[in-house]
Protein backbone atom coordinates (compact mmCIF):
# COMPACT_ATOMS: atom_id res chain seq x y z
CA UNK A 1 0.00 0.00 0.00
CA UNK A 2 2.88 2.39 0.76
CA UNK A 3 4.23 1.80 -2.72
CA UNK A 4 0.81 2.51 -4.29
CA UNK A 5 0.35 5.77 -2.39
CA UNK A 6 3.92 6.85 -2.98
CA UNK A 7 3.53 6.60 -6.74
CA UNK A 8 -0.12 7.46 -7.22
CA UNK A 9 -0.08 11.24 -7.26
CA UNK A 10 0.53 11.52 -11.02
CA UNK A 11 -0.34 9.52 -14.11
CA UNK A 12 1.46 6.34 -15.06
CA UNK A 13 4.22 8.10 -17.01
CA UNK A 14 5.31 9.82 -13.78
CA UNK A 15 5.31 6.78 -11.52
CA UNK A 16 9.05 7.22 -10.92
CA UNK A 17 8.81 10.99 -10.64
CA UNK A 18 9.66 13.56 -13.28
CA UNK A 19 12.70 13.36 -15.46
CA UNK A 20 15.22 16.18 -15.17
CA UNK A 21 14.22 17.38 -18.63
CA UNK A 22 10.50 17.39 -17.77
CA UNK A 23 11.17 19.24 -14.51
CA UNK A 24 13.23 21.86 -16.35
CA UNK A 25 10.46 22.30 -18.91
CA UNK A 26 7.84 22.84 -16.19
CA UNK A 27 10.10 25.21 -14.27
CA UNK A 28 10.53 27.25 -17.45
CA UNK A 29 6.74 27.30 -17.99
CA UNK A 30 5.58 27.97 -14.42
CA UNK A 31 8.60 29.75 -12.98
CA UNK A 32 10.47 29.03 -9.77
CA UNK A 33 8.64 27.89 -6.66
CA UNK A 34 9.47 31.08 -4.79
CA UNK A 35 7.72 34.21 -3.65
CA UNK A 36 8.39 37.37 -5.60
CA UNK A 37 10.90 39.57 -3.85
CA UNK A 38 9.17 42.41 -2.07
CA UNK A 39 10.42 45.95 -2.30
CA UNK A 40 12.14 47.13 0.86
CA UNK A 41 10.10 49.56 2.93
CA UNK A 42 11.83 52.89 3.28
CA UNK A 43 12.55 54.11 6.83
CA UNK A 44 10.48 57.26 6.24
CA UNK A 45 7.47 55.16 5.25
CA UNK A 46 7.90 53.00 8.35
CA UNK A 47 8.02 56.12 10.53
CA UNK A 48 4.97 57.73 8.91
CA UNK A 49 3.13 54.44 9.26
CA UNK A 50 3.25 54.82 13.03
CA UNK A 51 0.72 57.65 12.78
CA UNK A 52 -1.98 55.49 11.16
CA UNK A 53 -3.03 53.96 14.47
CA UNK A 54 -6.53 55.02 15.53
CA UNK A 55 -5.38 56.03 19.02
CA UNK A 56 -2.61 58.21 17.58
CA UNK A 57 -5.13 59.93 15.32
CA UNK A 58 -7.33 60.63 18.33
CA UNK A 59 -4.38 62.12 20.21
CA UNK A 60 -3.47 64.30 17.24
CA UNK A 61 -7.05 65.52 17.05
CA UNK A 62 -6.90 66.31 20.78
CA UNK A 63 -3.70 68.26 20.12
CA UNK A 64 -5.41 70.45 17.54
CA UNK A 65 -8.38 71.05 19.84
CA UNK A 66 -6.09 71.94 22.77
CA UNK A 67 -4.14 74.35 20.58
CA UNK A 68 -7.26 76.23 19.47
CA UNK A 69 -8.49 76.37 23.06
CA UNK A 70 -5.23 77.97 24.12
CA UNK A 71 -4.04 74.94 26.10
CA UNK A 72 -0.56 75.09 24.60
CA UNK A 73 1.10 73.10 27.41
CA UNK A 74 -1.37 70.24 27.00
CA UNK A 75 -0.95 70.33 23.22
CA UNK A 76 2.84 70.20 23.53
CA UNK A 77 2.64 67.33 26.02
CA UNK A 78 0.44 65.27 23.68
CA UNK A 79 2.76 65.95 20.72
CA UNK A 80 5.79 64.76 22.73
CA UNK A 81 3.94 61.59 23.78
CA UNK A 82 2.92 60.87 20.17
CA UNK A 83 6.47 61.43 18.89
CA UNK A 84 7.99 59.17 21.55
CA UNK A 85 5.44 56.46 20.73
CA UNK A 86 6.18 56.83 17.00
CA UNK A 87 9.93 56.62 17.55
CA UNK A 88 9.62 53.49 19.70
CA UNK A 89 7.33 51.86 17.13
CA UNK A 90 9.67 52.84 14.29
CA UNK A 91 12.74 51.38 16.01
CA UNK A 92 10.96 48.11 16.78
CA UNK A 93 9.50 47.71 13.28
CA UNK A 94 12.76 48.71 11.57
CA UNK A 95 14.74 46.17 13.60
CA UNK A 96 12.14 43.48 12.86
CA UNK A 97 12.35 44.12 9.11
CA UNK A 98 16.14 44.00 9.17
CA UNK A 99 16.02 40.73 11.11
CA UNK A 100 13.60 39.15 8.63
CA UNK A 101 15.77 40.24 5.71
CA UNK A 102 18.80 38.67 7.38
CA UNK A 103 16.94 35.40 7.99
CA UNK A 104 15.75 35.29 4.37
CA UNK A 105 19.29 35.75 3.11
CA UNK A 106 20.50 32.93 5.36
CA UNK A 107 17.72 30.49 4.51
CA UNK A 108 18.45 27.77 1.97
CA UNK A 109 15.39 25.48 2.05
CA UNK A 110 15.53 22.11 0.36
CA UNK A 111 12.92 19.49 -0.40
CA UNK A 112 12.73 15.84 -1.41
CA UNK A 113 11.49 15.03 -4.92
CA UNK A 114 11.63 12.16 -7.40
CA UNK A 115 14.01 12.83 -10.30
CA UNK A 116 14.85 10.25 -12.94
CA UNK A 117 13.55 7.44 -10.74
CA UNK A 118 15.50 8.50 -7.64
CA UNK A 119 14.46 10.38 -4.48
CA UNK A 120 16.85 13.33 -4.28
CA UNK A 121 17.23 16.54 -2.29
CA UNK A 122 16.79 19.72 -4.38
CA UNK A 123 16.35 23.45 -3.63
CA UNK A 124 12.72 24.16 -2.78
CA UNK A 125 12.66 26.80 -5.53
CA UNK A 126 13.14 24.02 -8.11
CA UNK A 127 9.95 22.17 -7.18
CA UNK A 128 7.38 22.08 -9.99
CA UNK A 129 3.58 21.55 -9.80
CA UNK A 130 3.42 17.74 -9.72
CA UNK A 131 6.20 17.56 -7.12
CA UNK A 132 4.30 19.85 -4.77
CA UNK A 133 0.87 18.33 -5.34
CA UNK A 134 2.25 14.82 -4.94
CA UNK A 135 3.69 15.63 -1.53
CA UNK A 136 0.45 17.21 -0.36
CA UNK A 137 -1.62 14.21 -1.46
CA UNK A 138 0.72 11.77 0.24
CA UNK A 139 0.65 13.78 3.47
CA UNK A 140 -3.15 13.81 3.38
CA UNK A 141 -3.38 10.05 2.92
CA UNK A 142 -0.85 9.24 5.61
CA UNK A 143 -1.84 11.92 8.13
CA UNK A 144 -5.63 11.51 8.33
CA UNK A 145 -8.34 8.88 8.31
CA UNK A 146 -9.88 9.69 4.94
CA UNK A 147 -12.45 6.92 5.36
CA UNK A 148 -14.43 9.43 7.41
CA UNK A 149 -14.62 11.65 4.35
CA UNK A 150 -12.43 14.33 2.83
CA UNK A 151 -12.67 17.46 0.69
CA UNK A 152 -10.18 18.54 -1.98
CA UNK A 153 -10.29 22.19 -3.09
CA UNK A 154 -8.54 23.03 -6.36
CA UNK A 155 -7.16 19.53 -6.87
CA UNK A 156 -6.75 17.78 -9.23
CA UNK A 157 -6.00 20.37 -11.91
CA UNK A 158 -4.86 18.10 -14.73
CA UNK A 159 -5.93 14.78 -16.19
CA UNK A 160 -2.63 13.27 -15.02
CA UNK A 161 -3.31 14.33 -11.44
CA UNK A 162 -6.91 13.08 -11.67
CA UNK A 163 -5.74 9.64 -12.80
CA UNK A 164 -3.15 9.59 -10.06
CA UNK A 165 -5.84 10.46 -7.50
CA UNK A 166 -8.08 7.68 -8.84
CA UNK A 167 -5.26 5.17 -8.40
CA UNK A 168 -4.51 6.38 -4.88
CA UNK A 169 -8.15 6.13 -3.82
CA UNK A 170 -8.43 2.72 -5.45
CA UNK A 171 -5.44 1.61 -3.41
CA UNK A 172 -7.27 2.38 -0.14
CA UNK A 173 -10.67 1.19 -1.40
CA UNK A 174 -12.41 4.59 -1.26
CA UNK A 175 -14.28 5.96 -4.31
CA UNK A 176 -14.51 9.63 -5.25
CA UNK A 177 -18.22 10.38 -4.81
CA UNK A 178 -18.82 13.98 -5.88
CA UNK A 179 -17.03 16.61 -7.96
CA UNK A 180 -18.44 20.15 -7.82
CA UNK A 181 -17.88 22.51 -10.73
CA UNK A 182 -18.82 26.16 -10.14
CA UNK A 183 -19.35 27.72 -13.54
CA UNK A 184 -18.44 31.44 -13.68
CA UNK A 185 -18.08 33.62 -16.82
CA UNK A 186 -14.56 34.85 -17.63
CA UNK A 187 -15.41 38.53 -17.18
CA UNK A 188 -16.83 37.85 -13.71
CA UNK A 189 -13.71 35.93 -12.70
CA UNK A 190 -11.47 38.76 -13.84
CA UNK A 191 -13.56 41.30 -11.93
CA UNK A 192 -13.56 39.20 -8.76
CA UNK A 193 -9.82 38.65 -8.71
CA UNK A 194 -8.49 41.88 -10.23
CA UNK A 195 -10.44 44.08 -7.81
CA UNK A 196 -9.63 42.34 -4.54
CA UNK A 197 -7.33 43.78 -1.90
CA UNK A 198 -5.99 42.33 1.32
CA UNK A 199 -4.49 43.66 4.54
CA UNK A 200 -0.88 42.44 4.97
CA UNK A 201 -1.12 42.92 8.74
CA UNK A 202 -4.32 41.12 9.77
CA UNK A 203 -5.27 39.27 6.55
CA UNK A 204 -8.69 40.90 6.15
CA UNK A 205 -9.93 40.73 2.52
CA UNK A 206 -11.81 43.40 0.58
CA UNK A 207 -13.31 43.84 -2.88
CA UNK A 208 -13.75 47.14 -4.67
CA UNK A 209 -17.16 46.23 -6.08
CA UNK A 210 -18.35 44.24 -3.08
CA UNK A 211 -16.84 44.47 0.38
CA UNK A 212 -15.28 47.94 0.30
CA UNK A 213 -13.23 49.38 3.19
CA UNK A 214 -14.71 52.40 4.96
CA UNK A 215 -11.65 54.43 3.95
CA UNK A 216 -10.26 53.69 0.49
CA UNK A 217 -7.01 51.75 0.74
CA UNK A 218 -7.12 51.41 4.54
CA UNK A 219 -8.06 48.30 6.54
CA UNK A 220 -11.15 48.69 8.73
CA UNK A 221 -9.73 46.33 11.36
CA UNK A 222 -6.19 47.64 11.96
CA UNK A 223 -5.85 50.78 9.79
CA UNK A 224 -3.00 49.25 7.77
CA UNK A 225 -2.56 50.08 4.10
CA UNK A 226 -4.27 47.55 1.81
CA UNK A 227 -2.30 45.86 -0.94
CA UNK A 228 -3.07 43.98 -4.14
CA UNK A 229 -1.25 40.81 -5.09
CA UNK A 230 1.13 41.31 -8.00
CA UNK A 231 -0.57 38.47 -9.90
CA UNK A 232 -4.09 39.88 -9.47
CA UNK A 233 -3.96 42.14 -12.52
CA UNK A 234 -6.48 41.61 -15.39
CA UNK A 235 -3.64 40.54 -17.71
CA UNK A 236 -2.31 37.94 -15.28
CA UNK A 237 -5.78 36.64 -14.49
CA UNK A 238 -6.52 36.23 -18.20
CA UNK A 239 -3.33 34.23 -18.58
CA UNK A 240 -4.27 32.02 -15.63
CA UNK A 241 -7.66 31.39 -17.25
CA UNK A 242 -5.90 30.35 -20.47
CA UNK A 243 -3.83 27.85 -18.48
CA UNK A 244 -7.05 26.60 -16.85
CA UNK A 245 -8.72 26.13 -20.24
CA UNK A 246 -5.73 24.16 -21.48
CA UNK A 247 -4.98 21.99 -18.46
CA UNK A 248 -8.01 21.88 -16.15
CA UNK A 249 -11.11 22.24 -18.30
CA UNK A 250 -10.72 18.67 -19.72
CA UNK A 251 -11.49 17.43 -16.19
CA UNK A 252 -15.12 18.53 -16.64
CA UNK A 253 -15.75 15.86 -19.27
CA UNK A 254 -13.48 13.39 -17.43
CA UNK A 255 -15.68 13.47 -14.32
CA UNK A 256 -18.92 13.92 -16.28
CA UNK A 257 -18.36 10.56 -17.98
CA UNK A 258 -17.93 9.02 -14.50
CA UNK A 259 -21.35 10.38 -13.51
CA UNK A 260 -20.05 12.25 -10.44
CA UNK A 261 -19.87 15.82 -11.78
CA UNK A 262 -22.27 18.37 -10.26
CA UNK A 263 -22.40 21.71 -12.08
CA UNK A 264 -23.53 24.82 -10.17
CA UNK A 265 -23.92 28.48 -11.02
CA UNK A 266 -20.88 30.12 -9.44
CA UNK A 267 -22.42 33.59 -9.73
CA UNK A 268 -25.09 32.72 -7.14
CA UNK A 269 -24.80 34.15 -3.64
CA UNK A 270 -22.84 32.24 -1.00
CA UNK A 271 -25.93 31.07 0.92
CA UNK A 272 -27.54 29.61 -2.20
CA UNK A 273 -24.38 27.76 -3.24
CA UNK A 274 -23.83 26.44 0.26
CA UNK A 275 -27.38 25.10 0.37
CA UNK A 276 -27.01 23.38 -3.00
CA UNK A 277 -23.68 21.80 -2.03
CA UNK A 278 -25.04 20.65 1.34
CA UNK A 279 -28.05 19.06 -0.34
CA UNK A 280 -25.87 17.24 -2.87
CA UNK A 281 -23.55 15.92 -0.16
CA UNK A 282 -26.45 14.67 1.98
CA UNK A 283 -27.86 12.86 -1.05
CA UNK A 284 -24.59 10.95 -1.50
Amino acid sequence: MLDVLDRAYTARQYEKGLSSAAAAERRLKFGENALAKERKTRPLKIFLGQFKDVMVMILLAATVISFFLGEFYDALTIVIIVLINALLGFVQEYKTEKTLQALKSMAAPTAKAWRDGKLVSIPASELVPDDIIGELVREMFFGADIRKGFLLDGFPRTIAQAKGLDKALSGVGIPLEKVFFLRVPKEVLISRIAHRQTCPACGEAYHMSGKKPKVTGICDQCASELVQRSDDTPETVSKRIEVYNEQTEPLIEYYRTQGILIELDGTSDVETLQGQIDSALKAA
